[in-house]
């Protein structure tokens, strides 16, 4: 009876030590592919002067067999957040992980407001455009995330043959979409094919392995404006729209006003992890005219100016009244 005691125990023991060794090493393994996979694949380290290597060597000895899903995924994503990268994302169902590029940023913006109190209320919607003109002269497009090509062209010419003398392009808290759309904007300012930027993409495991930059060229739109043009922007201006203020900033007749954006200049791949997990990097880049990586970090306003949460809450847009004060 002892004897069979004593196998009973010993074949527990061995079951419960395979069950703990495997989820030890699904967690390490989970680990080690998504650190290979940004190594191999993440085109923002000698840009941010990152030791990827130095950032395994820290978060690696936190990974054991006792770890929950969210314990694993709450060191994981600490890890990426390292990379401060708003392009970069870990998914599981039911939540998303990635890091936050607003913070630290006092961000107030209210549409209704503008809609409210600037354009009293005769204004035109499409798609996310909210679009009206401000005393009599002044065109005012506030486009809330960039989706529709075709829906840039149908605004801009609303404004056609209106008089207008400037235009407020307001991308405040638009956390971007098609970087197409941005391109499409663009040509309704330029007379001429215009290069507005480059882009790149990694091609190889070595962190240098990057492509040789591709010209990104704007074309001339119709209706063109000859007017001057002032973008709104602010800290939630993210991805294409800061794609957007950095194309725009290279032409003469544009002023950026409020405050410096978001980033976000890469274009993201996704892989799955072995244990379901998808994971979203930064693959590609867009460098602006003069071949700088700035996009990534945010565009800086001409003139920087934020809203005030208390004088918003009374019904003033301090950003968009400077704005007008342009013209």
């Amino acid at each position: 009876m002892r004897r069979k005691l004593y196998l009973l125990g010993t074949l527990t023991c061995l079951f419960a030590c395979s069950e703990e060794d495997t989820a030890e090493f699904e967690n390490v393994q989970v680990f080690q592919e998504m650190w290979t996979y940004i190594d191999e694949n993440y085109i923002y380290f000698e840009h941010k002067g990152i030791n990827w290597n130095e950032v395994r060597a820290d978060y690696a000895p936190m990974i054991n067999e006792s770890l929950s899903e969210i314990a694993l995924l709450d060191i994981m994503s600490e890890m990426m957040n390292t990379l401060k990268d708003g392009h970069n994302f870990i998914n599981i169902p039911g939540t998303q992980r990635s890091y936050n590029f607003k913070e630290g940023f006092e961000i107030h913006f209210d549409l209704s407001v503008v809609k409210n109190n600037y354009l009293g209320n005769e204004f035109q919607e499409l798609g996310f455009y909210t679009y009206g003109i401000l005393n009599d002269q002044i065109a005012y497009i506030h486009l809330g995330e960039f989706s529709g090509v075709n829906q840039v062209h149908q605004v801009m010419q609303f404004f056609e043959n209106k008089g207008i003398n400037g235009i407020i392009l307001d991308i405040r808290n638009n956390p971007g979409g098609s970087g197409q759309d941005a391109v499409e904007i663009v040509g309704h300012f330029i007379e001429q094919p215009t290069t507005v930027g480059y882009l790149v993409e990694k091609i190889g495991r070595p962190h240098d392995a990057i492509s040789a930059p591709l010209s990104i060229q704007a074309t001339p739109e119709a209706p063109y404006f000859d007017v001057p043009v002032i973008l709104l922007i602010n800290r939630g201006s993210f991805s294409a729209a800061t794609y957007l203020a950095a194309e725009l900033k290279s032409l003469p007749n544009v002023t950026l006003l409020g405050q410096i954006t978001g980033g976000g200049g890469g274009g993201n791949q996704t892989q799955e992890l072995s244990n379901g997990w998808l994971v979203t990097i930064s693959s590609s880049k867009m460098l602006g005219v003069n071949f700088d990586e700035s996009i990534e970090d945010g565009i800086a306003p001409d003139i920087a100016i934020a809203n005030d949460s208390l004088v918003l809450a009374t019904g003033i847009d301090e950003m968009l009244e400077r704005a007008v004060q342009e013209f």
